[in-house]
């Protein structure tokens, strides 16, 4: 249940560290919808399941979180990487 509290949180955190810092950085925001996307997922997910409240470990849900959000994190440097060596002077999100 609480599996996709992890990857919320991340995106809230990238949200307000792009806000606040880095206003403009199309990469940063593609990583905040790639969390935020995930995140809502699996509310529908859960909510799909009848799984919304908690009914379990939630050590384990927390860990598998972690496990998801680092997934997500690993796709979007790669998605970055790629972009950025195929055309380096573009904007990701704004190309």
């Amino acid at each position: 249940m609480a599996c996709f509290a992890v990857p919320l949180g991340s995106a809230i955190i990238v949200h307000i560290v792009r806000k606040l810092k880095f206003k403009e950085n199309g990469s940063l925001r593609l990583l905040e919808l790639i969390l935020g996307g995930g995140a809502a997922m699996l509310v529908i997910d859960h909510a799909w399941n009848n799984e919304l409240f908690f009914s379990g470990n939630l050590a384990m849900d927390l860990l598998l979180g972690a496990a998801m959000t680092l997934g997500a994190v690993l796709f979007w440097a790669l998605a970055v990487s790629f972009g950025a060596a195929k055309a380096p002077e573009k904007d990701i999100l704004n190309s």
